[in-house]
């Protein structure tokens, strides 16, 4: 009899501890975490494969033409130079400045490179107008201008420059218009097609903005670009 019921508890003590593995919160939570992670990897592969595939097909399918149907070459692109370099140049010869204020990871910053910056119309107008900056607004390196040091920003992931720039709401890609003393015109965000980014420059250009609001450049424009 004491040897049944020692069998017994042997019995009972062995499902026991099967029946706590199984409700023991941390039971294999390690084998789980590693679960998640490898498809967590698994996902973002995917999606930046999947990204870089529409990005590639973007590029290569992509023809910009002017009004009257030339193809850009590849003598017709933007200047884009530092604005660094911006300021040495605005010295000898005062321009208003452009600035493309874009991140690495913005899909409709690509898209706007690819197609809005290509526009023959709008390569010619921004080179005999504007100094062209390209801005990379999570840049972490130090960078000086009009007298100022601009550094990056943790809590806004962003320079100190970008911030300025975009008054704090940074979104991307946006651009921003200085005038020859280096002030703010405007921010513009947002991607926009070759035909509003041709009013924008042209209002900012001319000076048409010291003299005629927004609203009624637009009713009077007659642009280049018809598409």
């Amino acid at each position: 009899m004491k040897r049944f019921f020692l069998t017994l508890l042997v019995y009972y003590a062995s499902i026991s501890f099967s029946y706590a593995q199984q409700i023991d919160p941390t039971f294999g939570l390690e084998s789980l975490n590693q679960a998640a992670a490898a498809k967590n990897a698994e996902q973002k592969a995917a999606f930046e494969a999947e990204q870089n595939r529409q990005m590639n097909t973007l590029n290569n399918s992509l023809v910009t033409k002017s009004a009257n149907n030339t193809i850009t070459t590849n003598q017709d692109k933007i200047k884009w130079i530092t604005i660094e370099e911006a300021e040495k140049l605005n010295k000898k010869e005062p321009r208003k400045i452009i600035v493309d204020v874009y991140t690495d990871w913005c899909g409709w910053c690509k898209k706007m490179d690819a197609s809005t910056f290509t526009n023959p119309v709008i390569v010619k107008y921004i080179n005999e107008k504007f100094y062209a900056v390209k801005f990379n607004a999570e840049t972490k390196d130090t960078l000086r201008f009009n007298g100022n040091t601009y550094s990056y920003v943790p809590e806004y992931k962003a320079n100190e420059f970008a911030v300025s720039l975009l008054n704090g709401q940074m979104s991307y890609p946006t651009t921003v218009y200085l005038n020859e003393k280096f002030e703010v015109l405007s921010p513009v965000p947002g991607f926009l097609k070759p035909i509003m980014l041709e009013k924008i420059l042209k209002y900012f250009g001319e000076n048409s903005q010291a003299t005629m609001k927004w609203e009624d450049f637009q009713k009077t424009f007659v642009g280049e670009i018809t598409e």
